[in-house]
């Protein structure tokens, strides 16, 4: 279990949080999800670290909540099913709210939940051949915890659509969308998540945590306090 979340801090500061579940394609259960949040947390509060980049293992950046779990938990109680949501907005909000800088380095499928982790970064890179898709209404849900990022992402009008539609949309669509910043062919990915990291490294770290706590991300973050589940979808 604990291998499931795999955090690095290299010479020169730099974290490396990967999702390690290449099996089902990095999907987080509640397991990985309470890895995820504390391995987030000791990196804030680290003053070694300077950036975060977060990463998937194998084929896939992130596949969104684990299917297995959420069929099993049709036979949990309410009580059991509303930690569990708790703590996935939890896990969404510290990733947002961190005062280092985090990026995204994203390759591979990119599903539901794995969408929020990205939008909800301050940075993300993409390959140029990964696909993303909002696919909770395929399985008769919506997307409700990670509504809040990707809305502040994408805008509103966007989500509208994806949500819907649960439709598969390539890089070059999640660029023109605002949902990732660059694009690079896979092999040079590492290479230009680098880049970005050289240019975080030549700002100042305060400033830098100042400047991701602007007066339209607090309104965000009021928005999606842990213990809800996605304020900005209307019922």
């Amino acid at each position: 279990m604990s291998n499931e979340v795999v955090t690095r801090v290299d010479a020169d500061g730099n974290a490396t949080v990967m999702l390690n579940r290449p099996e089902v394609h990095n999907a987080f259960d509640p397991a990985m999800t309470q890895l995820l949040t504390d391995s987030l947390t000791k990196l804030d509060a680290d003053p070694k670290v300077r950036a975060i980049v977060l990463l998937g293992a194998g084929k896939s950046f992130c596949a969104g909540a684990d299917i297995g779990h959420m069929k099993a938990s049709a036979r949990f109680s309410r009580a059991q099913n509303f930690k569990a949501a708790q703590e996935s907005a939890r896990m969404f909000h510290t990733l947002y709210a961190m005062e280092k800088p985090t990026i995204a380095c994203i390759h591979g499928a990119v599903r539901g939940g794995g969408i929020g982790l990205a939008a909800a970064c301050d940075i993300a890179i993409a390959a140029r051949t990964a696909t993303f898709r909002l696919s909770e209404v395929k399985i008769g849900i919506i997307p409700s915890m990670i509504s809040p990022y990707v809305i502040a992402a994408i805008g509103e009008r966007q989500a509208r659509r994806y949500f819907i539609s649960g439709e598969e949309f390539d890089a070059a669509e999640a660029w023109r969308l605002g949902l990732v910043h660059e694009i690079a062919e896979e092999e040079s990915l590492n290479g230009t998540v680098g880049a970005m990291l050289a240019q975080l490294y030549s700002s100042g770290p305060r400033a830098m945590a100042a400047a991701s706590s602007c007066h339209c991300a607090c309104a965000l973050r009021r928005s999606c306090t842990p213990g809800t589940t996605g304020s900005l979808i209307r019922s």
